[in-house]
């Protein structure tokens, strides 16, 4: 008898740890659900000038570009809703915002075509669709920031003062391989591992469509992003630190 009620106590108190941890998860989980968003960027690609030898205007050039047709591709991932001088706005990466699929200029034997794309933008999250506009972006750290053409009523992220301690549990939300809808939103969870050169390392699952998405800390605050995943190991990604988030912001 006497050793039931230790061992009693010990398994409420188990049962109250769990359950207190379950209630945490679930509002961790409600927050990024209301501040993650999918990000769609449809572009289309028009060659728009010509030059042969150098001249431009010549008739086969005219024919050229007649010939030529437009491309359209599209790409797609993840971001976040923060504030950014009084406006609510879409942090997310520059290689989702700006797509780097086809050059500026193409160059064939004594033709030389230069093209120009178009793209459109579109914001997603459980219950808000709104087109964006990129406004900002910095392609050295692939940080990009869009504006919505309407504002959501949401409470938004905010940006951690540094990066956690190595060894910190971390985690995100998104849209890895589009697999994101009014129904179902992917959480996932990890470890900050450290720096490495000038980006950061964390044991987290990632795949192309997460990109975009806001790494938080324990708190819910964003620390890095999912910028790039490892070829031959999806649970290895990398992303900018917090202060060059917070200096882009900042600019």
């Amino acid at each position: 008898m006497k050793r039931t009620v230790p061992v009693l106590i010990i398994l409420l108190m188990q049962v109250f740890y769990i359950s207190c941890g379950s209630r945490g998860l679930q509002r961790q989980y409600n927050t990024l659900n209301e501040q993650t968003v999918f990000v769609g960027n449809n572009v289309v690609v028009k060659a728009v000038r010509c030059q042969e030898r150098g001249i431009e205007g010549t008739p086969a050039c005219i024919e050229l570009l007649k010939k030529l047709p437009n491309i359209y591709e599209s790409n797609s991932g993840s971001g976040t809703f923060i504030k950014h001088k009084g406006k609510i706005k879409v942090l997310t990466a520059e290689h989702v915002c700006r797509p780097d699929s086809a050059p500026q200029k193409i160059e064939k034997d004594d033709f030389i075509v230069e093209v120009h794309k178009e793209s459109s933008i579109k914001v997603a999250s459980q219950d808000f669709v709104s087109n964006g506009k990129v406004i900002k972006f910095n392609e050295e750290k692939d940080l990009c920031l869009i504006e919505l053409e309407e504002q959501p009523d949401v409470k938004v992220a905010w940006v951690a003062l540094h990066m956690p301690l190595r060894g910190s549990r971390i985690h995100y939300a998104g849209a890895p391989y589009s697999m994101m809808s009014e129904d179902f939103l992917l959480y996932f969870e990890g470890t900050y591992s450290g720096p490495m050169q000038e980006g950061e390392v964390f044991a987290l699952p990632c795949a192309p469509g997460a990109s975009g998405s806001s790494i938080r800390d324990d708190q819910n605050m964003i620390v890095s992003m999912v910028q790039r995943v490892h070829s031959k190991f999806h649970h290895i990604c990398f992303g900018v630190n917090t202060s060059a988030i917070r200096e882009f912001l900042s600019n």
